[in-house]
């Protein structure tokens, strides 16, 4: 197989995240990883080693040739960017894949009244793998960490995608049916695209694109306790609505509420980008890899209402997304652009806000993980105990805040980041209040009121 054939090929979304990056902009997300017990950390580095070598994007950077970008595979040892500080400002260079790998990994010992921490970050550029691939690829490295530990892993536990099965990360797979379902139905998408005029938060300044950031921006971070995640997930079912439909609800009215205080005299309308996992049952899971769609829901602040209207609107918008696949819309959009003269580079042309904010859930983590758990859930990794996740998506140009949603042991958590070179401290604080306060009263409020 050339290492040009088609496999080898970016996928039209992989090539969209290649091509929207600016220095200014990295595409890539950020993980924290927090454990009591100290992680040995050359240990550590041998288990991603290891786990790259069985997720081949991980070991793998992007050439160019007749202008079309191809990932190129490295035979060597895994040439992951790995850093190590006392400082608790975990600042990432995000990685170049045009030169290297697109995995930096930020080491951190510390201790916490004379308890010993260690805080593990990573910064995986999104043409490389998704937020759930890049969960695969965490836990395929921790398994192999708490083998080198004494823990017994199971030998089916691990999953391997060579390169000459790079076509499988081609899927998912478009069907007639699926199309014409899909052409009957995208009208909206596009139009709402097209025609609703999605503006950031706040009125673009000047933005340097060529100024490297140090990743990541401002973060912000709350739990819930098992308690309040039961009583979240229990009441917003008995509304007849999932677990997102209930986010979006509450994101969007926090958008709304920051709209109306900081921009009141306008009427704009407010874009969310939801990422959407495009993994069909054929697809193995535990590889990292990027099979994944997105779609926007937009309002304006003069709908965004508190009655229960508003969330069930949201409901109804959502259940459509998936009965007539608006997932596959942005995909086959993306294809033809690539297809046309000056690709999908065309499509970024202007650096358009294509959405106010970005919320996504990664779902449960770790539960199934075939490692030993503690009585109230969290991983054991080797002698080190994982006590929290901490993750937010990447964001472009005029998209200046963005969440992250998962739960671990039992905990929804919810992670916030903001481009502190356009928000204020005062403008982020509210924006993070606001989302947070929205959360815990439909909490407090009983159901029905």
């Amino acid at each position: 197989m050339s290492r040009f054939s088609k496999e080898y090929r970016l996928t039209p979304f992989e090539e969209y995240m290649f091509w929207d990056e600016t220095p200014a902009f990295p595409m890539t997300s950020w993980q924290r990883f927090r454990f009591s017990g100290r992680v040995d950390p050359e240990l550590l580095l041998d288990a991603l080693r290891a786990a790259a070598t069985r997720h081949p994007l991980m070991n793998a950077r992007v050439e160019m040739h007749f202008g079309k970008p191809y990932w190129r595979f490295d035979s060597a040892e895994p040439d992951i960017l790995f850093y190590s500080s006392a400082d608790e400002e975990m600042g990432l260079i995000p990685p170049d894949i045009k030169k290297t790998h697109g995995l930096g990994v930020f080491y951190r010992a510390w201790e916490e009244g004379g308890r010993p921490m260690t805080d593990l970050c990573f910064s995986v550029h999104h043409s490389v793998s998704d937020g759930i691939g890049n969960m695969c690829f965490f836990e395929d490295a921790f398994l192999n960490y708490a083998a080198k530990k004494g823990t017994t892993v199971p030998p089916d536990a691990y999953q391997t995608l060579s390169p000459e099965s790079m076509s499988l990360r081609l899927a998912p797979k478009q069907t007639w049916k699926r199309y014409f379902r899909l052409l009957s139905h995208g009208t909206k998408t596009t139009r709402d695209l097209l025609f609703h005029d999605a503006k950031p938060l706040l009125p673009v300044r000047k933005i340097d694109y060529t100024t490297p950031v140090v990743h990541p921006n401002r973060l912000e971070l709350f739990y819930l306790t098992p308690e309040e995640t039961l009583a979240y997930r229990a009441k917003a079912k008995a509304e007849g609505l999932s677990l997102n439909d209930r986010l979006m609800c509450d994101y969007f009215r926090a958008c709304g509420d920051f709209e109306r205080k900081f921009v009141p005299t306008k009427n704009r309308w407010i874009r969310v980008a939801m990422p959407i996992n495009m993994r069909t049952p054929d697809l193995p899971t535990l590889f990292a890899t990027n099979v994944v769609s997105m779609v926007f829901l937009d309002r304006r602040p003069s709908q965004i209402t508190e009655d229960d209207a508003f969330a069930q609107g949201i409901h109804r918008e959502t259940e459509w997304i998936k009965k007539t696949d608006q997932g596959y819309a942005l995909l086959v959009n993306l294809r033809s652009k690539r297809n046309t003269l000056g690709g999908i580079k065309i499509v970024l042309h202007g650096r358009r806000c294509w959405s106010t904010t970005v919320l996504s859930n990664l779902g449960v983590l770790f539960n199934k993980t075939p490692l030993p758990h503690t009585e109230d859930g969290r991983l054991i990794v080797g002698d080190a105990v994982l006590e929290s996740f901490f993750g937010v998506p990447q964001f472009r140009a005029k998209t200046f805040t963005g969440c992250g949603v998962w739960t671990y042991a039992g905990r929804l958590g919810f992670g916030m980041r903001y481009d502190d070179r356009y928000l204020t401290d005062e403008q982020s604080a509210f924006a993070f209040s606001a989302f947070e306060g929205r959360v815990r009263n439909y909490i407090a409020v009983p159901a029905g009121k």
